[in-house]
């Protein structure tokens, strides 16, 4: 998991793109800093037990380039864009509709703009529909735009999915190992499955010295995003983070959730997860 880190997560591919904001020019960005957008999502579809294979469609990314600069021009996101955006067009409105959207003015532009994604923090985000539907196990291909301010990732609808649904369920964070910078302890935790009913079911989770850590469920039927997903959190009010978090040292967390429906893989799940810095 270390030398994955080292090895794949790092990344000093610069952003490069030859479009204008002021313009309204969508441009493009080098094959190099498409291959590390793609190697980013790969890495974490693997860190998630999933085939890391996803391929870009030029066609896509076309399409999304024109979203991408829509959202940088408007410092603002939206799936359905009104026309009175500046650099506003059509096929840039279809995009957005498809794609998740990200935006940061960080002086530095980097693929780390994806990692939002995964960790999908704030308080629209209770549901984490962009890690849903990066860790989706049907989405074979999808497509990148990138403008120095935003990122649009088509990743929903026809020429993106496989034919097959998985009889696996998707933990994130992973079983086992993880890095820290990654994955946060107080971030929030999923467990997807394809047509799982999660309504009734329980999640409990104990620290490393077996300890009750109180948590709660953030979202269960919030269907439509990626596969079925049950989604939760540690409430650190009830369980403060200094009961059960390591800091700098491996800190473990075992998860158990059961009364889940529905689901090939499973009615009940045991894992632990162990946060390290790596």
């Amino acid at each position: 998991m270390v030398a994955r880190w080292n090895d794949t997560y790092f990344d000093n591919t610069p952003f490069a793109w030859s479009g204008s904001v002021a313009g309204c020019a969508a441009g493009d960005t080098t094959d190099a800093f498409k291959s590390a957008v793609l190697r980013r999502l790969n890495y974490f579809r693997a860190m998630a037990g999933l085939p890391g294979d996803l391929a870009l469609d030029p066609t896509l990314s076309a399409k999304a380039q024109q979203a991408a600069l829509m959202m940088d021009a408007s410092d603002s996101l939206s799936h359905t864009p009104p026309a009175s955006w500046p650099c506003y067009s059509a096929v840039g409105a279809e995009a957005a509709g498809s794609s998740l959207l990200a935006y940061s003015n960080a002086p530095t532009r980097s693929v780390g703009l994806l990692d939002g994604y995964m960790r999908d923090r704030g308080a629209n985000n209770a549901a984490v529909g962009h890690r849903r539907w990066i860790l989706y196990p049907q989405l074979k291909r999808l497509g990148t735009g990138d403008a120095p301010q935003a990122n649009a990732l088509w990743v929903i609808g026809a020429g993106t999915t496989g034919p097959a649904a998985s009889d696996s369920a998707i933990a994130w964070p992973r079983r086992g190992f993880i890095p820290r910078p990654l994955a946060d302890p107080t971030d929030r935790y999923s467990l997807s499955c394809a047509g799982a009913d999660f309504s009734t079911a329980s999640v409990t989770m104990r620290s490393d010295t077996g300890q009750p850590v109180d948590v709660r469920v953030e979202s269960r039927v919030d269907n439509g995003y990626g596969d079925n997903t049950i989604v939760w959190s540690i409430d650190i009010t009830r369980s403060p983070a200094s009961g059960w978090d390591r800091g700098t040292a491996d800190t473990r967390l075992d998860i158990e959730l059961s009364g889940v429906s529905n689901c090939s893989a499973g009615s009940s799940f045991g894992y632990s997860v162990t946060f390290i810095t790596p």
